[in-house]
C-alpha cells in the first residue's frame, strides 16, 4: 500500500458504533466508529459552567475597576491602594477566564476526537474492536482499532546492487 495506518482512538471511551468492517472502502472524512465516553461529556458542561462563571467575575471586577477609576478622580475619594487592588483582581479574574476558556476549548476537542475518521481514501484490511470495547489512547492499547490501506497507488520497494545504482536516472 501507498499509506497504511494504524487507527488508534485520541480519547479514552466505549466502542458505540463501527460502521465499517474488513474490506470495506472508505472515503477521507467518513466516519468509522463513534466512541462514547459519559465522564468527557460531564467535564465538558462542568468546564462551560466553569467557564461562565470566569465571564460573570471578570466582567463584576472589571465594573469595580472602572467606577473605583471613574470615582478616583475626586481628590480624596479613592485611595490609590484600593483602585490597584481593584484592578488586580480585574486582572487575576481576565487570566482566570483565560484559563476556563482554553479548558472548554480542550475538552471540546476531545469530544470530537469520540468520532473516528478516515484520514484518507482506502479500504480496512482489519479490524479489532467491537461495540461495548473499552479503548484508550494508543499507548495503552496492544492492537489498533482497525487498520487503513490505500490502494489506488502502491508502492514498490527494490533492492538494487550498488555496482548498479550509478546508472539509474530519476523518472526511468
Amino acid at each position: 500500500a501507498y499509506q497504511e495506518v494504524n487507527i488508534y482512538p485520541k480519547a479514552d471511551g466505549f466502542v458505540e458504533k463501527v460502521l465499517v468492517d474488513r474490506g470495506s472502502l472508505v472515503r477521507k472524512g467518513q466516519i468509522l466508529m463513534v466512541l462514547d465516553s459519559p465522564e468527557s461529556e460531564e467535564k465538558l458542561i462542568a468546564a462551560r459552567s466553569n467557564n461562565l462563571k470566569a465571564n460573570a467575575l471578570l466582567t463584576a471586577s472589571r465594573e469595580h475597576f472602572l467606577r473605583l477609576k471613574a470615582s478616583s478622580k475626586v481628590a480624596g475619594s479613592v485611595a490609590a491602594l484600593e483602585l490597584e487592588a481593584a484592578r488586580a483582581r480585574m486582572m487575576a479574574d481576565s487570566a482566570s477566564t483565560l484559563g476556563e476558556e482554553a479548558n472548554f476549548r480542550a475538552l471540546t476537542k476531545i469530544r470530537d476526537y469520540l468520532t473516528v475518521r478516515a484520514p484518507f481514501d482506502g479500504v480496512i484490511t482489519e479490524r479489532n474492536v467491537h461495540p461495548g470495547t473499552l479503548v484508550g489512547s494508543g499507548a495503552k492499547m496492544e492492537r489498533p482499532m482497525s487498520v487503513l490501506q490505500q490502494h489506488s497507488r502502491l508502492r514498490l520497494v527494490v533492492d538494487i546492487p550498488e555496482s548498479y545504482s550509478v546508472g539509474l536516472t530519476s523518472g526511468k
